[in-house]
Formats: structure tokens, sequence, C-alpha cells
């Protein structure tokens, strides 16, 4: 099973105690994540590196994202029970 689809699974248990927003960003970058594992680079050219900045670049962002959601809503991750 993939990574993502791990994620997927575990969001899927927890999403009634996880905002939305927060549940859909933990998605994109569990996706991003696979897409990044995935990208071909070739030693002597530049096919691929761009795909590979780009969205490596994106799924920063989202993380960050995250971090700020868990922040402002004072959310402790470690700790949530249903």
């Amino acid at each position: 099973m993939s990574t993502a689809n791990n994620i997927s699974a575990l969001l899927s248990i927890y999403s009634a105690s996880i905002p939305e927003e927060l549940t859909k960003h933990i998605l994109v970058v569990s996706t991003n994540l696979t897409k990044l594992a995935d990208v071909t680079l070739y030693r002597f050219s530049n096919n691929g590196v761009i795909e590979f900045n780009e969205l490596g670049n994106t799924t920063v962002m989202d993380i960050e994202e995250i971090f700020r959601l868990v922040e402002s809503q004072n959310i402790n991750l470690l700790n949530y029970h249903d």
C-alpha cells in the first residue's frame, strides 16, 4: 500500500475530528510526494528537473499551510481520538 493510500485510510478514520481544509492539504501533500517519487530525472539532462522542482516547491508550500492550520486551530494531531 502506498503512503498516499495509508494517509487516506488514516484520514478516513479521523475525518470527523480533523478540519476539512486540513484534510485536503494533507491529501494533496501525500499525493504530491507520491508523484515526486515517480518523476524520472536524467543525469545529463534537465528532463524532469523542472517538473520535480515545481512539484517540490508546491508541496513545501502545502506543508507550510498544514503547519499554519494546525497552529492557528490549536490542533494536537497526536492526541486526536473519536
